[in-house]
């Protein structure tokens, strides 16, 4: 009879006592990509391949975090920031291992933590390792379907503001003489949206929502010099580009895609006149 296991065979050379190998995805089987080998032991792994359009939004995320420690200064602490990115990755590998018997690479969770890192405004520390905890929890607790529906980022900065509307708040995003920062986060943001392949997604939300304040701006005393500061704040170019445009949670349906992109740019706008703070993230909690 032929040994079930080779190398455990008479004459088959030792297994080592430490091994890395790609894993052979077979239907039914541990949804991993790598096996690492330790002694008898075996470990799942799920990692992420350079190619991966997610490396596109951490690299910069990361980017638009360190300049906001070290040039704009945000407000932030690299403390609040660890605090955040940390949680936020460890309770995606929980929750990924307790489901799939993995080990993962937490690219959401880094995206997800950096992003709020870069957002998120506390005078404390603890409320950021929460938001991180909210924000990737909601992908596990909330679902359709098999799919999670709100964009883990934008639930936890929702949840948050409205649990602890005294303590926590979004970064301003007035980035006045640095709007050549501005600029770059287009142009990185053109880039995420274009590999997302939901580049449409951003063009109709912020169309829709450029064309409702030029309208409003020309129909009552709102000065453009307003619409034009809307329209460069910071925190709404990379809700633009990094949250609206979010695969995982838009419409599957192209015509799908423009209509919630669309109504979130109405709702919004609607906020705005009501003088709600933070309206796009309120727009898009509902819209979704």
């Amino acid at each position: 009879m032929q040994a079930e296991h080779p190398l455990d065979s008479p004459g088959a050379a030792p297994r080592p006592w430490v091994s890395f190998r790609r894993h052979k995805i077979t239907p039914g089987g541990p949804k991993a990509t790598h096996i690492l080998g330790f002694g008898p032991w075996d470990i799942a792994l799920v990692l992420v391949g350079w190619k991966d359009a997610r490396w596109g939004q951490i690299v910069s995320l990361a980017a638009f975090n360190i300049i906001g420690l070290t040039v704009v200064d945000f407000r932030v602490t690299v403390w609040q920031i660890l605090s955040v990115v940390g949680v936020a990755c460890a309770t995606e590998i929980v929750l990924i291992a307790r489901q799939d018997r993995v080990l993962a690479f937490p690219a959401s969770g880094l995206i997800s933590g950096l992003g709020l890192g870069f957002l998120l405004r506390s005078d404390t520390l603890y409320l950021h390792g929460l938001c991180g905890f909210l924000s990737i929890a909601s992908k596990y607790a909330i679902r359709i379907e098999g799919k999670h529906i709100y964009n883990p980022t934008n639930f936890g900065i929702v949840l948050l503001l409205l649990l602890f509307p005294d303590n926590a708040w979004i970064t301003g995003g007035r980035w006045g003489t640095y709007f050549v920062f501005v600029i770059e986060a287009v142009n990185i943001g053109l880039f995420v949206g274009y590999r997302v392949g939901r580049f449409h997604v951003a063009i109709a939300w912020y169309g829709t929502l450029a064309l409702l304040l030029v309208m409003q701006a020309t129909f009552t005393e709102l000065p453009f010099y307003t619409v034009r500061d809307r329209l460069q704040n910071g925190v709404l170019i990379i809700f633009t580009f990094f949250m609206i445009t979010d695969p995982k949670t838009s419409p599957n349906t192209w015509s799908g895609r423009v209509v919630y992109a669309s109504a979130t740019a109405v709702v919004t706008f609607i906020l705005m006149v009501a003088e709600v703070r933070f309206a796009a993230f309120f727009a898009l909690f509902f819209i979704t």
